[in-house]
């Protein structure tokens, strides 16, 4: 038969304040290196993904106008209840049109520049494309211009 130990049961309110005293301490920091990572995860997609956008553009360039490519687009879901989207070229005139930029929420995290040879892409409207939806089809034509040859790109449908 087993006898009851009363100091035992005394220590046991100490040892359980002690444990919730560790847990409470270190909660902050494990949450924190865990948003860091979603982060950073979500960084790496879209670097990877403006890498791809990047080697159509330059496939369709090189091509000459007339040709056209698509590409499948997955935006990462929203970090900390910022949304990530890309905004792709600019007006013919400004730097911006050489660019692919990746932002999460209001902070541009990569600018892209396509320098060599330097392609300047634009839409249709004549400004940056601004894709923000998850899944979404990218659609990348040379034309010739008036100014030049330029890469149109766009919204297709899925």
């Amino acid at each position: 038969m087993k006898h009851l130990d009363t100091r035992g049961l005394e220590g046991l309110p100490l040892k359980l304040l002690i444990v919730l005293l560790l847990v409470s301490l270190s909660s902050p920091l494990v949450f924190e290196s865990l948003q860091y990572h979603e982060r950073t995860v979500a960084i790496e997609s879209l670097r990877t993904l403006s890498e791809r956008i990047r080697s159509v553009v330059l496939s369709a360039f090189v091509s000459g106008p007339g040709n056209i490519r698509t590409i499948d687009v997955t935006i990462p879901s929203s970090i900390e209840g910022e949304q990530s989207w890309i905004e792709i070229g600019g007006s013919e005139d400004s730097v911006e049109s050489l660019s692919i930029r990746c932002w999460i929420g209001e902070h541009k995290v990569i600018a892209l520049y396509l320098e060599d040879p330097p392609v300047r892409m634009s839409s249709q409207s004549g400004d940056a494309l601004t894709i923000r939806s998850p899944g979404s089809k990218l659609e990348v034509s040379c034309v010739q211009t008036e100014r030049g040859v330029i890469v149109l790109v766009g919204v297709g449908h899925t």
